[in-house]
């Protein structure tokens, strides 16, 4: 084979081998046991917690008697090979009564460009991402359905699994996955905590070794011949 040939084919399987990066989410389970690879806004209250399952991350009001936001934020790269990102949530509040005149607690999700703090999926007039918030005794749930879908959580109870669809999003995009937690403290009667894990990154494949070796072996016969 000519230095030519030889060159050319390095160069095809070095893109063959780059082109499936993966997602760079890490501690995505929150493995580690605290908050590594992930950020907490100033003055935000997010603590680690575990329970049969594993860990979890919770997010608390930041303020006993105002209104105040605790955020949980981590960036990645969304690819051609990042198909939807995923994760598990509970809502809960302490206390039985709530002031319908004052503002909701509520739980947003949103995946936003990490510079501009623009949402990245968006529908005019739907939510960003996804909105639940603890008002009176039937939480008010809402979702863009043109990218979000829900269901139970496999393994803890009462645990609600959120997918986003990310076929749509050009890449590479520069994407932050960011949950809050806005709470009015006591005023309204209840304080509400969020938990969250199990934040997953579905991507397509990466080709084994042995696949790129035959494809490669491939090419090296072609440019033989």
């Amino acid at each position: 084979m000519s230095e030519k040939k030889t060159f050319v084919l390095a160069g095809i399987v070095a893109l063959m081998a780059t082109g499936f990066a993966r997602a760079d989410l890490s501690n995505v389970g929150f493995e580690t046991g605290d908050l590594t690879d992930w950020s907490v806004n100033p003055g935000g209250i997010v603590s680690i917690q575990n329970d049969a399952t594993g860990h979890f991350a919770v997010l608390s009001e930041a303020q006993p008697f105002e209104e105040a936001t605790s955020s949980l934020f981590q960036d990645f790269v969304i690819t051609s090979q990042l198909t939807s990102i995923s994760f598990e949530y509970r809502m809960d509040s302490i206390g039985n009564y709530f002031d319908e005149n004052a503002f909701p607690d509520a739980f947003t999700a949103r995946l936003i460009t990490p510079d501009t703090h623009f949402p990245i999926l968006h529908t005019p007039g739907v939510s960003d991402l996804f909105y639940h918030d603890n008002s009176e005794a039937t939480p008010f749930v809402d979702f863009d359905s043109n990218f979000v879908s829900v269901s139970p959580a496999a393994q803890r109870t009462n645990w609600t699994t959120v997918t986003i669809d990310l076929t749509s999003i050009p890449n590479p995009t520069n994407a932050r996955i960011q949950f809050d937690l806005l709470g009015t403290g006591m005023i309204d009667g209840q304080t509400s905590v969020v938990g969250i894990d199990n934040i997953t990154a579905v991507v397509i494949p990466a080709p084994s070794a042995v696949l790129l070796g035959a494809i490669g072996l491939g090419i090296v016969r072609r440019f033989h011949s």
